[in-house]
């Protein structure tokens, strides 16, 4: 599979590792690739891409987290190595069969996102030398932090890995996310169209393209649009009593009747009344959110068309947050 916008001539080529595990938590998702170029003359060749579940215990164990189990800063080191442990094991997976990697780019694992309380937050530029540091704490900064430290598994691989994508942006007042509006841009612009590129995962995202003409790099802006399977993982192993975690071929999506107002209700949620810039996580759409809307622990006694006509209701309700998005942007 070959992403390009040009040739990229006489480019160097760099062969990468690309490791990410999202908000879904459902495994590690490696992908081996031959980039060229920068900016406008990127070139991004896929070579091997999998996905590398879990294992259930440290799948577990990190859902606990995000939901906000206390831990030990012990146990929080532990988690830290054991899922990069992980992560280096995908790495050394996705490589087989092929010609080694260069370099390894780690986004880790996020088990907390808080976005800045400023809503005004901005993108990050390059830091300035100052003279004094503010009379006080930046207390509107955000925070975001993703276990599986690089370190760990540059030492387990022999592969230099860069890691802590999200940092330098919230330090700065951004909100750390989403992470790939210029790489999208850079891949998927056009010379007269506008797109918007979105992605549904566990937290979903857009980022807005204009046409790519005079000064359209600068125009370039992305923001998380609400959930996306998150919730949806979460109502299906609770109506499933953790038979099923996620929607297989989408089965239960495809069945059952919607309800514009219970979406009209759900839309109430004040980080859709937010404009952009905005990013959220787990923190905000959790199980509670979810109990909240009637998937507390009796649905397991529910009758089964129920269960559907109530989980096509988050279906319609994904389709909802990302048309509102949209418009209200846009």
């Amino acid at each position: 599979m070959l992403l390009e916008k040009k040739a990229s001539g006489a480019s160097q080529v760099t062969r990468v590792i690309g490791l990410i595990s999202g908000t879904s938590v459902d495994g590690i998702d490696a992908a081996l690739v031959e980039i060229a170029g920068n900016d406008i003359d990127l070139n991004v060749e896929l070579l091997a891409s999998a996905t590398y579940p879990y294992p259930k215990v440290l799948r577990e164990q990190i859902l606990a987290v995000c939901g906000g189990k206390a831990l030990s800063m012990a146990e929080l080191a532990a988690l830290d190595d054991a899922i990069a442990y992980q992560f280096a094991q995908a790495a050394q997976k996705i490589q087989r069969g092929n010609s080694p990697a260069e370099l390894i780019g780690s986004h880790g694992q996020t088990v907390y996102h808080q976005p800045p309380s400023n809503s005004n937050s901005t993108v990050a530029e390059e830091p300035e030398r100052k003279q004094e540091l503010p009379a006080q704490p930046i207390s509107s900064l955000g925070y975001s932090l993703q276990l599986g430290r690089g370190e760990v598994i540059a030492q387990l691989t022999g592969l230099k890995t860069v890691s802590n994508f999200r940092a330098a942006d919230i330090a700065a007042g951004g909100q750390g996310a989403p992470l790939v509006p210029k790489v999208d841009a850079y891949l998927l612009s056009h010379p007269t169209k506008h797109r918007c590129i979105q992605n549904i995962g566990g937290i979903a995202n857009v980022t807005y393209i204009p046409a790519s003409q005079s000064n359209w790099l600068e125009l370039v802006c992305g923001w998380d649009t609400g959930p996306g399977n998150a919730l949806l993982d979460l109502a299906v192993e609770r109506i499933t009593n953790g038979k099923q975690t996620y929607d297989q071929d989408g089965s239960w999506a495809a069945s059952g009747i919607k309800s514009d107002a219970l979406v009209e209700l759900l839309l109430h949620q004040n980080f859709f009344q937010v404009l952009p810039p905005k990013s959220t996580g787990r923190e905000l759409f959790s199980a509670d959110y979810l109990n909240y809307f009637g998937y507390s622990s009796s649905w397991g006694r529910n009758l089964r068309f129920q269960k559907r006509r109530n989980f096509n209701h988050w279906r319609h309700r994904n389709r909802w947050f990302l048309a509102r998005n949209w418009r209200t942007r846009l």
